[in-house]
């Protein structure tokens, strides 16, 4: 899974690192497409797992 627009130190809460290119989305965006994938993937392992 990767996050369309976001950038490693965005996701990290911290300054920019060396080779990151500037955020394509807000930190809020970022945040919102790593719970989402998350909770798919909760889902998933969930159902593997069964009741």
């Amino acid at each position: 899974m990767s996050i369309k627009g976001g950038d490693h130190g965005q996701f990290g809460s911290y300054e920019m690192q060396k080779g990151d290119s500037a955020p394509k989305v807000t930190g809020q965006e970022q945040l919102q497409q790593v719970v989402q994938a998350l909770k798919e993937w909760m889902k998933s392992v969930q159902k593997k797992k069964g009741p």
